[in-house]
């Protein structure tokens, strides 16, 4: 039996678990290629909760071009196209728009996925 715990720590929980497992995904920053500094960097904003822990949204970025993200949209979406194809980038657009509340459930199934996943990959 898990023990109870806040939504909002198990989304922390879940961001942390994601980040690890997009950079080792990764290894470089998809729209740069450096591997300095790289974090997870959402094409649509985490605060749209419907697509904050999709693998699809989350890609490896440097902080430099996660920061440039915010401005200038084109680098990030030229890789999405490139990747997965305009359609599924449209999906992914329709996806956020819809409203999503996290249940803990939810998450402890996302953060049991993404381990199995991270420790796949090592």
């Amino acid at each position: 039996m898990r023990k109870r715990e806040k939504v909002s720590a198990l989304i922390k929980k879940c961001d942390n678990i994601l980040s690890l497992l997009v950079r080792k995904r990764d290894k470089c920053c998809v729209c740069c290629g450096s591997k300095e500094r790289l974090q997870c960097g959402h094409y649509i904003s985490r605060r749209k909760k419907s697509v904050r822990f999709d693998l699809m949204n989350c890609n490896a970025q440097c902080s430099g071009c996660n920061i440039k993200h915010n401005y200038d949209i084109a680098p990030y979406t030229n890789y999405m196209l490139v990747r997965y194809g305009e359609q599924e980038l449209k999906m992914l657009c329709e996806e956020a728009k819809k409203i999503k509340q996290w249940k803990a459930l939810e998450l402890h199934e996302l953060i049991d996925n993404f381990t199995e996943q991270l420790n796949t990959l090592e």
